[in-house]
């Protein structure tokens, strides 16, 4: 029985055969074509790369939906094969459901567009922009409770996406923020059919962070199109900010930027100058006595195995350092999963982690106890689809809402489903305003 490795294989055996029928000089430009592969064979490379990586990926990551990826190789080239004409031959790729069919999706492409496409795709990285200063990026809140809606690995395009996307505006967030992952490269024209008009507005502003596979097709996605949409204005075409008002100050940060190709973008880094730009931000946090809520793309921690991204970490635990003021809470995405963590001592002061990275892709759930290294799962989703309703193995897809109590205390923290059942709630309310939820599993009716 075929499968979708064996339609993308077969995919890139013809586009390889059509590569080396073309003229010497044809050829050569396509291997001149510019980074991640021009140093080294290009297109070509990039297809024999992808067929490489195609034969490591594990059975429990293809789904007939979407594949999770983590190679940019694999990653750019299903972004050329998803992007091609359909022929009037061809059935539908996309079922009544949403869900996109696997199996023989890829069986009709045409070689020599899947070459043009991704000639086009493999491009130089969009210029960063770096903070102009101090000041930069600082967006002043209304001093009252807010809300925020949040969704992580969510842009799929998918069923279960779009789904979260409607209850997120039920909700009618002051703020919404994807943490970052429009599949499968992030590329413009994945960005407009998958996430901008699909992601749920904030009274206020949206927001988005950069992200792995945003990066695999050099940010043009994220800084040329999602940035430019009126939607994420307030971001003024950066992938960092920093919002306040007297009680909380709310910084995001671009770690994937400056992480490296040659580790497939799976590690955060960041630059020297949003690093002093981040202790800034901190020392007047600290200064106007506010709490700080960090976000961010890749995982400090993994509530699989509990290992960390120790260089990041470095980084970001340096700016904290410089500034003598710590963060309260670290949100990020990356992991595939929904995880509320036990607090952590991170140098000198004890830091509340989540993952919220369960927005569209199909994972496996994990368990909540000691992970090692000092991780300590306090509560993941751990129920599957039942059958019918999706995947059976795989995890609950959902998002969160934090609601920031301008009277201090905890972030009332709710995590739901993509049906809309409450998975899991916790924070103690400091204002009468805001209900006061205890700590632990919620409860699982339809809001």
């Amino acid at each position: 029985m075929r499968t979708v490795r064996d339609s993308i294989r077969d995919a890139i055996d013809r586009s390889l055969t059509e590569l080396k029928s073309k003229p010497a000089a044809e050829q050569a430009a396509y291997a001149s074509k510019s980074l991640p592969h021009g140093q080294d064979g290009g297109v070509e490379k990039l297809l024999n790369d992808a067929r490489k990586a195609l034969d490591d990926l594990k059975d429990e990551d293809m789904h007939d939906a979407i594949l999770h990826v983590s190679d940019p190789n694999v990653a750019l080239l299903i972004s050329a094969l998803e992007s091609a004409p359909v022929s009037k031959d061809v059935p539908s790729m996309v079922t009544s459901t949403g869900a996109i069919i696997g199996v023989h999706k890829y069986d009709q492409t045409d070689p020599r567009w899947i070459l043009s496409a991704l000639n086009m795709l493999v491009s130089e990285k969009v210029p960063f922009p770096q903070p102009s200063g101090p000041d930069d990026q600082e967006i002043t809140l209304p001093d009252h409770d807010l809300m925020m809606a949040i969704a992580g690995d969510w842009g799929t395009g998918l069923y279960s996406s779009n789904q979260i996307a409607k209850w997120m505006a039920s909700r009618n967030p002051d703020l919404t923020l994807h943490i970052g992952d429009v599949y499968y490269s992030g590329t413009p024209e994945e960005v407009k059919t998958k996430f901008i008009g699909r992601w749920p507005a904030g009274k206020i502003g949206s927001f988005a962070l950069n992200s792995n596979h945003e990066m695999y097709c050099g940010g043009h996605g994220i800084f040329d199109v999602t940035l430019k949409d009126p939607q994420f204005a307030m971001q003024k075409g950066k992938t960092f900010f920093s919002m306040h008002n007297k009680t909380w100050q709310i910084i995001g940060l671009d770690t994937a930027y400056e992480s490296q190709e040659a580790k497939l973008y799976q590690n955060g880094v960041l630059g020297q100058q949003q690093l002093d730009w981040f202790t800034a931000q901190l020392q007047k946090a600290k200064a106007a006595g506010r709490k700080v809520v960090l976000f961010t793309h890749h995982n400090p921690i993994n509530v699989a195995g509990g290992s960390t991204d120790s260089g990041m970490m470095q980084q970001i635990f340096g700016a904290a350092n410089k500034a003598g003021y710590m963060f309260d809470y670290w949100y990020f995405g990356h992991e595939h999963a929904a995880a509320v963590y036990e607090p952590m001592q991170w140098q000198f002061h004890m830091v509340k982690p989540r993952v919220i990275g369960h927005g569209g892709i199909p994972y496996v759930p994990s368990t909540i106890g000691d992970k090692g290294n000092g991780v300590k799962v306090t509560w993941t989703e751990t129920e599957h689809y039942a059958i019918g309703k999706g995947d059976p193995t795989t995890g609950l897809n959902g998002f969160a809402t934090l609601t920031f109590p301008l009277a201090g205390g905890d972030i009332v923290e709710n995590f739901y489903d993509d049906s809309n059942n409450l998975r899991y709630t916790c924070g103690v309310a400091a204002t009468a305003k805001l209900p006061i939820a205890k700590e632990g599993p919620g409860p699982q009716a339809t809001a």
